[in-house]
C-alpha cells in the first residue's frame, strides 16, 4: 500500500503497462482486506504519482483512472482523502483537456459525473464544477472538427452542471453548506470576459431549455440558499462581484439579441437573495433597475408604456439623488453608474431596441431619460478608477471617460428623438404646436448640460485626440443629428451644439471641423433664423484656410462656386458683399479665427472666382475692391473686375507713390499692373468713341477729314502717352522677373497671380505689336516667354515662342533666349506641342488657337531656315487637325488666316529654285493675295480672345500685301483693305499704324504717279506725326485755293526745259507720265530735313527709334514725290542726310525690320543719281546694296533684288554711253554747229518722247500678241526709236533654262543668280476689257533697260542720238522669233500661259471686320464705277490720238520746239 509505482509509471511504456497490472491487483487486494478507505488512500497515492509523470503515457493513466478505480471508490469513506483524490483527478483531467485527448477526457468526465455522493464537503463542489467546465471548454475546441459530437457531449455537460447546482442547493438546505462565492467562481468559467462570443456560439448551438435550466439552477442556488451575512469588507466585495456578474450577463444578452434574457433571471435571484436583502440601498437599486430593464425590454408591454418608462427613469433618478450622500463612498454604488452607462449606451442600437423607441415617441420620455443621465453625469466623480466594469487602455481615468460617454449617449439619444419625430409627423406637429415648448426647452437644457460637461472633461484628457475612438464617436453623433433636422428649433439646436464643440476644437482636425461646418450650413439652408446659412457657409469656406490644414484648391473653388450658385444666393441682395466682408461683419462663436495670411488666401480664391463669373454684379465687385487686404490685392481686384472708375483716384495716388519709390519687386509688379489698368482704360475708351463711316476714309475724302478735325484722336502725341504707360509697365515687369528668384515673397506679402501676370504681359505685347512698336513688343514677348517658363505656364510660353519664331530674323538668340538657341527652345516645347496637337479636341478653344499658331510659326521658321519639307509637313498637320474640329470645319478663322499669310510670305520672300520641294512653285503671288482677300470676307471668331490677334494679323498682312502691290505696279488692288485698316487704327487711336498704312498707300500712289493723292496723304501724316498742326494746314489750304484760281485765269505755259528734261529721264519701274506733275506750294516749301528732327517722342519713348524710322519713311516717300514732280532742290541734301542717318542707327531690330525702307530709299537715291548723270556713285551704291542684300539675315520682297540687278546693268550701260557721247561732242565742232546740233537734238527728243509715251502706255498692259504689233507702225518712227536689245524669258517650264543665241548676247540682262530670281513667279498685270486679270501662273517676263540719258547737251552728236532705239527680241519655245522695235523702259511685263475669261471676277475686295471695323462692301460700292488705274485713262486717251500722231510725225520734225511744248495734243497727253 505504501508503494506508489511512480518509477514504473514514468518509465517505458512496457513498465507502465506492468505497473498498471500491479496497481489493479493491489487495489483489488486492498479492497478485500483494508476496506473502502484504504482503497481511497491507495487511489489518491497512485493519482499523485501519475500527476508527477508529466503526461508521458496518458492513455495508460486514463485507463488506470477510469477502469481500475472507476466508480468503485466510496467518497463517504473519508472526506479528507476524497478531496485529495478529486484534486488529483481534476489535475489529470486538465492534462487530458490540455492535450486535447477528447476520448480520454470524456471518459474521465463520465467517471466523476456518475458518482452519486460526490458533495461530501463545501469545497468539493468547486472541484467538480471545475472539472465540468474544463470539459465544456474542450467541447468548444472540438466544434471545429466534429460539431455534432461536440454539441452532443456539451449538452450532457450542461445538464451535469444543472444537476450539480441542484445538489448543492439541496446540501445547503440539508446541511447548511454555504456557497456565497459560487456565483462568481462559476461565472469565470461559464462567462469568461474574453470569451463572450465563443460561449455565445456554444450556447446558441445547445438546446435552449438545457442552457436556461443550467443558469436557472445556478441563480436559484444563489437566491434561495441561506447565507450568513459576512463581514462588511467581504460583503462589499461580494456586492461588487454581483454587479460584475450582472454586467457580464447584460453583455451576453445584448450579444445574443436578448434571446435568453439571463440578466433578468439573475436580477430575480438578486431580489430574492436573503443576503442582499440585508442591505437596503442595493436591494432597492436592483429593484428599480429590474423594473427599468423591464420597461426597456418590454417585458410586460402596456398601453401606457411611455408613462411607465417615464416613471422608472424618475425612480432611478430619485434613487440616486437620495442615496448619493449615503452611498457615494461605496464601491458598488459607483459601479452601478457604470452599469447604467452601459445599458443606456446599448439602447442606441435601433435594430435591437427599435420597438422601445417607437413606444416612447413623446418628448417627455426623452426628457426623463436625459434627466436620469444628468444625475448620472453628476455622480461620475464618485466612480472608482479601478472599476472592472469599464476597461480602458488609453489612460487610468474611468470617471472622465464615463463623462465623455454620457455626452455621446446624449447626442445619439437626440438623434433618435429627431428621427422618430421625422417619421411620425403627428408627433412632430403636436410638439411644434406646443405653446411654450417647455419640454423641448428642457430637452435642450439637459442635453446642453451633458454635452458641455462631457466636452469640458474631454478637453482636459490627453488621450482624447483627433483620431481616437471617443472623438470619432462624438463627431459622428453630431453629424447624425444634422441629418435628421426637420424644424428650425432643431437646426438652432445643432448650431448651439457645434458651439459647444468649440471647447475641444483644438483636438479636432481642421479638415474634420470644416466638415462639421459644412453639414451645419446645409442643415440651416431651409430656415432663416440667425445665424443664417449664408453666414455658416462663409464660416465653412473660411475654415478651409485655417492653419494646419492642407489647402485643396479644387475643394475651395467648388465651395466658393456653391456659395454663389446656391438657391438662396440667387436673390440680388444676397450678393452685395464678398466673403471677406461677411467674415469681418459676422460675430458668431463659430467664426473661424484667420490670421492675415489666411485672410489673404480666402480673398485671393474668391477674387479669382468673382472676377471670372460674377462681373455683372457691380456691388459685389465694389465690395471685393473695398475689402482687399493689401495694395497688391486691391490692384488685382480692380484689374480683374474692370471697375476702374470706382477706384481711379486711389489708383492714381498709388501709381504716383510707387513711381517715386518702388522698394521691392512686389511694388514693381503692383506698379506694372496699375499701368496696365490705365492703359486698358484709355485704350477701351478710345475704342468706344463713335466711328466714322468707311466711305469717309476713301482717298478722295481724306483731306475733308483733315479739315474737319476728325483725325485728332489719332495723333502720335496722344498715342505716345499710352505707349509710355505700356513701356513703364514692361520695365516694371522686367524688374520683377529679374529679382523674383533673388527676393522671396511670402504668402503674407502677396499671392502672385501668375495667370493675370501672363494675361497682362500678353496684352502688353499684343498692344505694342498692334500699335506698330515692334521692337518694344518683342521685348514684351520675350519677357512673357521667360516668365511663363518661370511659372510653368506652357500655353503662355507657346504664345511667346510663336512671336519669337515669326520674327526670329530680328531677334538675337544668344542674348535674348535662355538656351541661346531658338532651335533648342523649340525642342523643349515640341513634345507638349505635338501632344496638344494630337489631342486638340480635348483642350479649350482659347488654347487650341495657341497651339495651332505656335505650330504654324515654327513651320515658317523652318521654311526660313531652308527646311521646307519639315515646314510643309507641320503646315499640313495644322490644316488636317483644323479640319477635324467640328466647330471649325468650313470656317475661315484666325488659323486659316495665318496659314494664308505664311503662304503669301513664302511666295514673295522665299520662293527660289533651290527649294525643290516647295508646294507653291506654281502659285501666282497676286492670285494668292486675291484669294486671301476674298477669304477674309467670311472671317469667323472662334474664341473671344482672337480679336486683338486678328487685328494684328490683318494689319501686318495688309501692309505686306500693299508693299508687294506697290513693287508690282498694282493700283486700287488693296484700297478696300487699306480703308478697313485705317478705320481700325482710327477707332483704336493707333497713330503710328495709321502712318504706316498711309505710307504704303502713298507708295502705291507714287508708283502710279497719283501726285495729288500722295500729297494729301503727306499732309495727313504730317498732322498725325505732329510736324504740322491743324492751323498750319488750314492756312496752306487757303493759299493753295487762291493760287489755283489764279492759275486758271492766267494759264501759264509749263517750264519747257524742265518738262523735256523730266521726260528724258525715265524712272525705274514707274509708268510714264503724260503731263506736268506739280507739287503744292506748301509741299515744295516744306523742308525735308524736318523728317530727321524727331522732337515729339524723345521724352515719351526713349527706348525705341521706331517713330524716327516712321518719320524717315514718310520723308523718303516725300522725297520721291519731289523727284517725280522734278523738285530737285532738296534731294541732294536729303539723301546725304539719309545716308548719315542710317549710319547712326544702332537698333539692330529696327534696322532689320525696316530693311525694305532702306532698300526703297536706296532705289530712289539711285534713280535720282542716274537722273543727274552721277553714274559712278549710282553704280557704286548699287553694287554695295546688291552685295549687302546677299548677306542680310532678314528676307525682303525679291522684286527689290531684281530691281537693283537691272538698275546696275542699265546704269553701267548709261555710264558707258554717256562717256562716249561726251568724247564725241567735245571734238571737231564749231560753236555754231554745236548750237544747231543741240536744237535738232531737243526737237527730235521731244517728238520721240511723245511717240514713246504712246507706245509704252499701250504695251505695258497688253498681252504678247499686242506686243508684236505691225512693223509698218514701227517703221514710220524708226528714225527716232532706239535700237537696244532686250531678252524675253519664257518661264513656262521653270526647270529648263532658256536657249541662248549669239545674236541675243549683245546685252547681258542679269547674272546667273539674277536670272534665277527672274524665273520666279512675278505677277502679270493686263488690262484687257478695262478689267484687271490675274493669272494662275506667270509664263513670261519682258525686261527692258532704261534709255540713255543726256547730261551735257552741248556735247551731244547726231550720231549718238541716232542710236537711241531698242531692238526687242521675243523668244518663245516652238515659235519664230519676232523683232519688235520698242523704246527701252525699265519695266517688267508678265504674260499668262492661259488667259482667264472676262467674266471671271478679279477681286471682291470685301472684308468682314466685325463691329469695330468698316464694311468693305461700302468702299467697293463707291469704287465700282471708277476706272481702276490712271494708266487706263492714259491709254484710252492715247488710243484716240494715235492716228493723229502717225499723220503729223514727219511734219512736226520741222516744227519749232516751243510750238511742240505748247501744243494742245501734248497737253492732253
Amino acid at each position: 500500500m505504501d508503494k506508489d509505482f511512480q518509477g514504473e509509471l514514468i518509465g517505458t511504456e512496457r513498465q507502465a503497462i506492468d505497473a498498471k497490472g500491479q496497481i489493479a491487483k493491489s487495489f483489488e487486494l486492498i479492497g478485500k482486506s483494508g476496506g473502502a478507505k484504504n482503497q481511497l488512500i491507495f487511489a489518491a497515492k497512485i493519482l499523485r504519482a501519475i500527476s508527477r509523470c508529466e503526461t508521458k503515457h496518458l492513455h495508460i493513466y486514463s485507463d488506470i483512472l477510469n477502469n481500475i478505480f472507476g466508480r468503485q471508490l466510496k467518497p463517504e469513506a473519508s472526506e479528507k482523502y476524497w478531496i485529495i483524490y478529486l484534486d488529483y483527478f481534476r489535475h489529470i483531467h486538465y492534462l487530458l483537456v490540455d492535450k486535447e485527448e477528447y476520448r480520454q477526457a470524456w471518459l474521465t468526465f463520465k467517471t466523476i459525473s456518475e458518482y452519486t455522493s460526490k458533495l461530501q464537503m463545501e469545497s468539493v463542489a468547486k472541484i467538480i464544477i471545475n472539472i465540468y467546465c474544463y470539459q465544456l471548454h474542450l467541447e468548444i475546441k472540438r466544434m471545429k472538427h466534429d460539431i455534432l459530437k461536440a454539441v452532443e457531449e456539451s449538452t450532457i455537460v450542461v445538464r451535469a452542471l444543472a444537476e450539480i447546482f441542484r445538489e448543492m442547493l439541496q446540501k445547503n438546505q440539508e446541511m447548511n453548506y454555504q456557497y456565497m462565492d459560487i456565483l462568481s467562481y462559476t461565472f469565470q468559467w461559464l462567462m469568461p470576459i474574453k470569451g463572450f462570443v465563443t460561449m455565445s456560439t456554444l450556447y446558441s448551438a445547445l438546446p435552449k431549455t438545457d442552457v436556461e435550466a443550467m443558469f436557472n439552477s445556478l441563480f436559484q442556488l444563489y437566491g434561495v440558499q441561506k447565507l450568513t451575512k459576512p463581514p462588511k469588507e467581504k460583503f462589499d466585495k461580494h456586492m461588487l462581484e454581483c454587479l460584475e456578474i450582472l454586467h457580464s450577463l447584460l453583455q451576453f444578452d445584448i450579444i445574443n439579441r436578448l434571446d435568453l434574457k439571463l440578466s433578468f433571471l439573475l436580477l430575480k435571484s438578486y431580489r430574492s437573495s436573503s443576503l442582499l436583502k440585508t442591505h437596503e440601498a442595493i436591494s432597492i437599486f436592483f429593484q428599480f433597475f429590474t423594473e427599468y430593464m423591464k420597461a426597456v425590454i418590454l417585458e410586460n408591454p402596456a398601453k401606457n408604456h411611455e408613462e411607465v418608462f417615464y416613471e422608472k427613469c424618475n425612480d432611478l433618478k430619485t434613487y440616486f439623488e437620495n442615496n448619493t450622500k449615503l452611498c457615494q463612498s461605496e464601491a458598488w454604488f459607483s459601479q452601478s453608474i457604470v452599469m447604467l452607462n452601459y445599458m443606456n449606451n446599448q439602447l442606441l442600437d435601433l435594430d435591437l431596441f427599435n420597438s422601445f423607441w417607437e413606444k416612447n415617441s413623446e418628448p417627455r420620455s426623452y426628457n426623463a431619460l436625459l434627466e436620469l443621465m444628468v444625475e448620472l453625469v453628476k455622480l461620475c466623480t464618485y466612480v472608482n478608477n479601478q472599476s472592472k466594469l469599464y476597461k480602458i487602455a488609453c489612460c487610468s481615468s474611468v470617471r472622465k471617460h464615463l463623462a465623455v460617454g454620457f455626452a455621446q449617449i446624449c447626442l445619439a439619444t437626440y438623434t433618435i428623438h429627431s428621427k422618430v419625430m421625422k417619421e411620425q409627423k403627428e408627433v412632430l406637429r403636436e410638439s411644434m404646436e406646443e405653446p411654450k415648448g417647455e419640454v423641448l426647452d428642457l430637452i435642450l437644457k439637459n442635453m446642453s448640460f451633458i454635452v458641455n460637461y462631457g466636452l469640458k472633461v474631454a478637453n482636459t484628457m490627453d488621450c482624447i485626440t483627433s483620431t481616437c475612438q471617443d472623438m470619432q464617436v462624438l463627431l459622428t453623433r453630431f453629424k447624425q443629428i444634422t441629418l435628421e433636422v426637420q424644424t428650425d428649433r432643431q437646426a438652432t439646436t445643432c448650431v448651439y451644439l457645434l458651439e459647444l464643440f468649440l471647447r475641444i476644437k483644438q483636438k479636432i482636425s481642421s479638415k474634420e471641423w470644416s466638415g462639421l461646418l459644412r453639414r451645419l450650413y446645409k442643415t440651416k439652408l431651409p430656415f432663416n433664423s440667425l445665424p443664417t446659412s449664408r453666414d455658416l457657409q462663409m464660416c465653412f469656406i473660411a475654415s478651409l484656410f485655417t492653419q494646419g490644414q492642407e489647402l485643396d484648391s479644387n475643394v475651395i473653388r467648388s465651395q466658393i462656386n456653391c456659395f454663389y450658385a446656391s438657391n438662396e444666393n440667387n436673390q440680388s441682395h444676397q450678393h452685395e458683399k464678398c466673403l471677406l466682408a461677411l467674415y469681418k461683419e459676422f460675430n458668431g462663436r463659430l467664426k473661424p479665427l484667420l490670421n492675415f495670411k489666411e485672410k489673404k488666401m480666402l480673398y485671393w480664391f474668391e477674387m479669382r472666382h468673382v472676377t471670372k463669373y460674377c462681373k455683372s454684379n457691380e456691388m459685389l465687385m465694389q465690395s471685393l475692391i473695398d475689402f482687399s487686404p493689401t495694395t497688391y490685392d486691391f490692384v488685382l481686384a480692380v484689374r480683374l473686375s474692370k471697375l476702374h472708375s470706382h477706384a481711379i483716384k486711389r489708383l492714381q495716388g498709388l501709381y504716383a507713390l510707387l513711381k517715386e519709390q518702388s522698394k521691392n519687386h512686389l511694388e514693381h509688379l503692383t506698379y506694372a499692373h496699375i499701368g496696365i489698368i490705365f492703359l486698358l482704360e484709355k485704350y477701351e475708351s478710345r475704342k468706344t468713341q463713335s466711328k466714322l463711316d468707311s466711305k469717309e476714309l476713301l482717298e478722295d475724302n481724306l483731306e475733308q477729314l483733315l479739315k474737319r478735325g476728325e483725325l485728332k484722336a489719332v495723333r502720335l502725341k496722344n498715342e505716345l502717352e499710352l505707349v509710355h504707360l505700356a513701356i513703364e509697365a514692361y520695365q516694371s515687369f522686367e524688374v520683377f522677373y529679374k529679382e523674383f528668384a533673388a527676393e522671396f515673397i511670402s504668402c503674407e506679402e502677396a499671392l502672385i497671380d501668375g495667370e493675370l501676370l501672363m494675361d497682362d504681359l500678353t496684352f502688353l505685347a499684343q498692344y505694342l505689336q498692334s500699335a506698330g512698336y515692334l521692337e518694344c513688343s518683342s521685348r514684351a514677348w520675350l519677357l512673357l516667354y521667360k516668365s511663363a517658363l518661370l511659372v510653368q505656364d506652357e500655353y503662355a510660353a507657346l504664345k511667346g515662342l510663336t512671336f519669337i519664331c515669326e520674327y526670329s530674323d530680328l531677334i538675337d538668340e544668344k542674348k535674348c533666349l535662355p538656351s541661346e538657341s531658338l532651335e533648342t527652345e523649340i525642342k523643349k516645347h515640341f513634345p507638349f506641342l505635338i501632344t496638344s496637337l494630337n489631342n486638340v479636341n480635348s483642350i479649350a478653344k482659347r488654347y487650341q488657337s495657341t497651339v495651332f499658331l505656335a505650330v504654324l510659326q515654327i513651320a515658317y521658321y523652318y521654311v526660313r531656315r531652308s527646311r521646307c519639307a519639315y515646314g510643309r509637313l507641320l503646315l499640313q498637320m495644322v490644316e488636317e487637325k483644323h479640319n477635324s474640329l467640328i466647330d471649325r470645319q468650313g470656317k475661315y478663322d484666325l488659323i486659316k488666316g495665318n496659314l494664308d499669310a505664311i503662304q503669301i510670305r513664302w511666295l514673295c520672300k522665299h520662293n527660289s529654285r533651290d527649294q525643290a520641294v516647295n508646294l507653291l512653285m506654281n502659285e501666282c503671288l497676286l492670285r494668292k493675295i486675291d484669294e486671301t482677300i476674298d477669304s477674309f470676307h467670311d472671317f469667323v471668331y472662334i474664341s473671344s480672345g482672337d480679336s486683338l490677334s486678328y487685328a494684328i494679323l490683318l494689319t501686318n498682312l495688309t501692309l505686306e500685301m500693299a508693299e508687294y502691290a506697290a513693287n508690282r505696279m498694282c493700283d486700287n488692288f488693296l484700297n478696300a483693305f487699306l480703308v478697313a485698316i485705317l478705320s481700325i487704327a482710327l477707332q483704336s487711336g493707333l497713330a503710328l499704324r495709321f502712318v504706316h498704312i498711309l505710307s504704303l498707300w502713298m507708295w502705291i500712289n507714287l508708283q502710279q504717279e497719283h501726285v495729288d493723292k500722295a500729297q494729301v496723304k503727306v499732309k495727313v501724316m504730317e498732322y498725325v506725326m505732329g510736324l504740322k498742326d491743324h492751323k498750319e494746314l488750314s492756312q496752306e489750304a487757303v493759299t493753295r485755293d487762291i493760287l489755283l484760281n489764279n492759275s486758271k485765269e492766267t494759264a501759264p505755259a509749263p517750264n519747257a526745259s524742265m518738262e523735256s528734261m523730266r521726260k528724258l529721264v525715265l524712272t525705274q519701274f514707274s509708268p510714264l507720265r503724260m503731263g506736268q506733275l506739280q507739287l503744292n506750294l506748301s509741299t515744295r516749301a516744306a523742308s525735308l530735313t524736318a523728317f530727321f528732327n524727331n522732337n515729339t517722342c524723345e521724352s515719351l519713348l526713349p527706348v525705341s527709334d521706331v517713330v524716327e524710322w516712321s518719320l524717315f519713311t514718310v520723308g523718303c516717300l516725300t522725297a520721291r514725290l519731289h523727284f517725280i514732280c522734278e523738285a530737285y532742290e532738296q534731294l541732294d541734301k536729303f539723301y546725304e542726310q539719309s545716308y548719315d542717318w542710317l549710319q547712326k542707327r544702332e537698333s539692330y531690330f529696327n534696322k532689320e525690320y525696316f530693311k525694305n525702307i532702306q532698300l526703297l530709299v536706296g532705289q530712289h537715291h539711285i534713280n535720282y543719281l542716274r537722273s543727274q548723270h552721277h553714274y559712278e556713285e549710282a553704280i557704286r551704291n548699287l553694287k554695295d546694296i546688291v552685295e549687302h542684300s546677299k548677306k542680310t539675315k532678314s528676307k525682303t520682297d525679291l522684286v527689290y533684288r531684281i530691281n537693283f540687278e537691272l538698275q546696275l546693268q542699265s546704269a553701267e550701260q548709261e555710264a558707258e554711253a554717256h562717256v562716249t557721247k561726251q568724247l564725241s561732242m567735245g571734238f571737231d565742232r564749231s560753236p555754231e554747229e554745236k548750237e544747231n546740233q543741240i536744237r535738232k537734238i531737243m526737237r527730235e527728243k521731244a517728238l520721240q518722247e511723245v511717240v514713246r509715251s504712246t507706245r509704252k502706255c499701250c504695251d505695258v498692259f497688253k498681252t504678247q500678241k499686242s506686243l508684236a504689233y505691225k512693223r509698218e507702225s514701227s517703221s514710220s518712227t524708226s528714225s527716232i526709236e532706239s535700237k537696244d536689245k532686250v531678252e524675253l524669258i519664257d518661264l513656262s517650264d521653270s526647270l529648263r533654262p532658256p536657249t541662248a543665241h549669239k545674236e541675243q548676247r549683245e546685252y547681258s540682262i542679269t547674272s546667273k543668280s539674277v536670272k534665277s530670281d527672274l524665273e520666279m513667279h512675278t505677277p502679270n498685270l493686263t488690262h484687257g476689257n478695262h478689267k484687271r486679270q490675274l493669272s494662275k501662273t506667270a509664263s513670261k517676263i519682258i525686261v527692258s533697260p532704261t534709255d540713255n540719258c543726256v547730261n551735257n547737251l552741248p556735247g551731244h552728236t547726231k550720231e549718238n542720238l541716232n542710236k537711241v532705239d531698242t531692238q526687242v527680241v521675243i523668244k518663245k519655245r516652238g515659235r519664230k522669233q519676232q523683232i519688235v522695235k520698242q523704246p527701252s523702259a525699265p519695266v517688267i511685263i508678265l504674260e499668262d500661259s492661259h488667259i482667264i475669261a472676262q467674266s471671271e471676277s478679279v477681286s471682291k475686295s470685301r472684308l468682314l471686320l466685325g463691329s469695330s471695323t468698316p464694311s468693305i462692301s461700302d468702299v467697293n460700292e463707291v469704287l465700282s464705277h471708277r476706272p481702276t488705274t490712271r494708266l487706263y485713262r492714259q491709254r484710252k486717251l492715247l488710243d484716240e490720238n494715235n492716228g493723229k500722231l502717225e499723220q503729223t510725225t514727219q511734219n512736226n520734225l520741222n516744227t519749232p520746239l516751243s510750238c511742240i511744248r505748247k501744243s494742245r495734243l501734248h497737253k492732253n497727253l
